[in-house]
C-alpha cells in the first residue's frame, strides 16, 4: 500500500481500498457543482444585465420613446454621441433594442460620455475580487470548507438581489463590489471541495468534470438573457433565486474528511466516511473505522496547527511554487480579459458570441480528462501544451487584420485561443489544489486568486497600445509555459495533507511522465 508518509495510512489510501468515487462521492460532488453553474451565472450575467445597445441622440423635436431606426443609418452614425459640436447627453438617446430591449447601459444612459461608468462595475467587481481574496481566503482552512461557502453563498444571494432593486448607479456599483468580494471564496472553496471527498485516480474526473456545470451555466445565462430581455431586473433576479439552494446543500452534504481529520474532529470524520463505504458496498464497524480515522488524523500531528498568508512564505519549496503558480494565475487572468470576455469579434449578435465562447469548452474538458492524466503528459505537460497554444494564438491574431479578404482565418485563430486559454485555467485549477496542504489549500487558492486580479487590472492598460497589445499576452504566456517545468507533476499522486508532506514533493525540471510521490 502506497503512502504519503511510509508505512502510515492516509485518507487517500483508505479511498483506494473501500471506493474513489462511489454513489454518496458522486452525489455530494454533484450537488457541489450545481453551485459553479449559478456562480458563473451570477458573474458572466453582467454581459447581458450591463450589454450596451446600439445608441443615437435623440433630435431636438423626438420625445424620450422615439425609435432609435425612425432615421436613416448615415444620420444615425454622425449623430452617436453629438448633435454638430453639441453634446446629446442632456437631450437624451434612442436605443436599438432589436437584439438587447434592456440593461443598465441603457437605464443610466452609460454611453458616450459616461462609457467609463460601464467599464467602472467591471473594475469594481475586480476590486471586490482582491479585497474578498484577501479577508476571506484563508477563513475556510480555519473554520470548515462547508460554513464558509454557506456564508459566501448566502451574501452572494444578498447581494445579487440588491444589485436587481438598485435605484441609481452608486447603489448598483456597491451592490457589484459585495458580489466581488464574495466570488473568490466561494469559487475556491468549491473547488476543494469537489476533489478531497475523492480518491486519487478519480480526482482528474472531479476536478475537470466540476467545469462542465460552467459551461452548463455559462449556456443557461445566456439562453435565459435571450428569453429575458425586456427588463434586466428580472433577468438578475432570474440569475440570483437558484442560490436559495444552499439551504439544501448545507442539510444534505457533508462537511470535507479531510479537513475534519486535518483537525482531529475524528467522530464526524468517521460518520461521514461510513455513509461513504457503506454506499460503495463495504462494511466496517464504527468502532474499528473510528481508529482508522484517528490512525489518520495522528499522522497529520501538525496539521491542526492555523495558517495565514504570511506562513505561506515560510516554506522553501513552497515559495517557488507560489512564484510560478502567482505568474500563471495573473496570466491567466490578462488573457481571461483580453478574449474569453470579448464576444464581437465571433458575432455581432451578443448572445451568438456568448454561445460560442461557452460551446468551444466542452470539447476542450472532454480532451483534458483524457490528457491530464495519461502518464507521458499529466497535469504539467498539458498545461505546457496549452500555454503554448493560447500564446501563439495571440501573437498571430494581430497579424491576420491584413488578410480582409479572409476574415474565417481570424476567427478560427481566435477560437483556438480562447480554447487554448480555457483549457489552461481548467487545469491550472485542479493543479493549484494538488500542490497546496490540506491545512493551506484555501489560503495557498485564494493567495493566487488575489495576485492574479493585478492581471485584469493592468490588461486593461496594455489594451491601449492597440491591436499588437495581444503579442504582449502571448509572450507572457509563452514564457508561463517555461516557468511551469519547475513545478512537481501531481498526476497520480497523494493529495498532502500537511506542509512537511507539501514539502517533501519537490519542485524538479522534469517535464513528461509521471512521479509517484512515494518515490520522492
Amino acid at each position: 500500500m502506497s503512502s504519503i508518509n511510509g508505512n502510515v495510512i492516509t485518507l487517500d489510501d483508505f479511498l483506494q481500498d473501500h471506493g474513489e468515487f462511489g454513489r454518496y462521492q458522486a452525489f455530494v460532488w454533484f450537488f457541489n457543482s450545481i453551485f459553479f453553474s449559478l456562480t458563473a451565472m451570477q458573474l458572466m450575467g453582467w454581459v447581458f444585465v450591463g450589454a450596451e445597445l446600439p445608441h443615437r441622440c435623440l433630435l431636438p423635436n423626438e420625445t424620450l420613446n422615439a425609435s432609435y431606426h425612425s432615421i436613416s443609418i448615415q444620420d444615425i452614425e454622425s449623430i452617436q454621441c453629438f448633435i454638430g459640436n453639441d453634446s446629446c447627453s442632456d437631450s437624451g438617446f434612442a436605443y436599438d433594442e432589436s437584439i438587447v430591449g434592456d440593461s443598465v447601459v441603457k437605464e443610466w444612459d452609460l454611453v458616450c460620455d459616461e462609457s467609463e461608468k460601464k467599464s467602472r462595475v467591471s473594475a469594481i467587481v475586480m476590486v471586490g475580487y482582491l479585497i474578498g481574496s484577501i479577508l476571506f481566503g484563508s477563513l475556510p482552512d480555519k473554520f470548515g470548507r462547508k460554513k464558509i461557502l454557506l456564508i459566501g453563498v448566502s451574501l452572494m444571494f444578498v447581494s445579487g438581489c440588491f444589485t436587481a432593486f438598485c435605484q441609481g448607479y452608486y447603489s448598483f456599483l456597491v451592490s457589484r463590489a459585495l458580489v466581488g468580494i464574495t466570488l473568490p471564496v466561494v469559487e475556491t472553496t468549491l473547488m476543494v471541495m469537489g476533489i478531497e471527498l475523492v480518491g486519487p485516480s478519480k480526482r482528474t474526473l472531479a476536478g475537470i468534470g466540476q467545469w462542465f456545470f460552467e459551461s452548463f451555466g455559462l449556456l443557461l445565462t445566456a439562453l435565459i438573457a435571450f428569453l429575458v430581455n425586456s427588463n434586466w431586473r428580472i433577468l438578475q433576479i432570474i440569475y440570483t433565486a437558484p442560490l436559495c439552494l444552499i439551504g439544501v446543500y448545507y442539510w444534505t452534504t457533508p462537511e470535507s474528511p479531510r479537513w475534519l481529520l486535518s483537525k482531529g474532529r475524528c467522530e464526524e470524520a468517521t460518520s461521514i466516511m461510513e455513509k461513504v463505504i457503506k454506499s460503495n458496498g463495504h462494511n466496517i464497524e464504527y468502532k474499528v473505522l473510528l481508529e482508522k480515522m484517528k490512525s489518520i488524523s495522528k499522522s497529520n500531528e501538525n496539521a491542526s496547527a492555523s495558517y495565514n498568508y504570511w506562513d505561506l512564505f515560510k516554506f522553501p519549496s513552497l515559495r517557488i511554487k507560489i512564484f510560478v503558480l502567482s505568474i500563471l494565475w495573473t496570466t491567466i487572468s490578462a488573457i481571461y480579459y483580453v478574449i474569453l470576455l470579448d464576444q464581437q469579434e465571433l458575432s455581432e449578435n451578443i448572445y451568438i458570441g456568448f454561445l460560442i465562447t461557452a460551446v468551444v469548452q466542452i470539447p476542450g474538458y472532454v480532451i483534458l480528462i483524457q490528457m491530464i492524466q495519461h502518464p507521458r503528459l499529466g497535469r504539467k505537460m498539458s498545461l505546457i501544451i496549452m500555454l503554448i497554444l493560447s500564446g501563439s494564438c495571440l501573437c498571430i491574431h494581430p497579424f491576420l487584420y491584413f488578410e480582409s479578404d479572409l476574415p474565417w482565418i481570424r476567427i478560427v485563430v481566435s477560437t483556438m485561443g480562447r480554447f487554448g486559454a480555457n483549457c489552461y485555467y481548467s487545469i491550472l485549477v485542479l493543479f493549484t489544489s494538488e500542490i497546496y496542504p490540506t491545512v493551506m489549500r484555501n489560503t495557498g487558492i485564494s493567495l493566487n486568486y488575489f495576485i492574479s486580479r493585478f492581471g485584469c487590472i493592468l490588461a486593461p492598460y496594455v489594451l491601449l497600445l492597440g491591436k499588437y497589445s495581444s503579442i504582449i499576452f502571448g509572450a507572457l504566456s509563452i514564457l508561463s509555459g517555461f516557468l511551469t517545468i519547475l513545478l512537481p507533476e501531481t498526476n497520480g499522486m497523494q493529495l498532502p495533507d500537511t506542509v512537511e508532506e507539501s514539502e517533501n514533493i519537490k519542485i524538479n525540471f522534469s517535464t513528461f511522465g509521471k512521479k509517484k510521490l512515494n518515490d520522492k
